[in-house]
């Protein structure tokens, strides 16, 4: 994932036919959520990668709703 300061990436900026504002509806968000906020990173301290997906969506201008 991007850091917190980095810019979203292209396909978020408009690089692939996406243009903001939009909205995805993330259905199974606790599914999802369930299956990737605990991951193991490199490091051994587990990685929320369901809240990273969702940072990098709400930065690239992208209004989630969970569903």
């Amino acid at each position: 994932m991007h850091p917190p300061n980095r810019r979203a990436p292209p396909c978020l900026r408009g690089a692939f036919g996406y243009t903001a504002p939009a909205t995805l509806i993330w259905r199974d968000a606790g599914t999802a959520r369930a299956h990737l906020s605990r991951l193991p990173a490199p490091h051994g301290r587990p990685h929320d990668l369901f809240a990273a997906a969702l940072r990098v969506l709400v930065e690239g201008g992208v209004d989630v709703t969970l569903a």
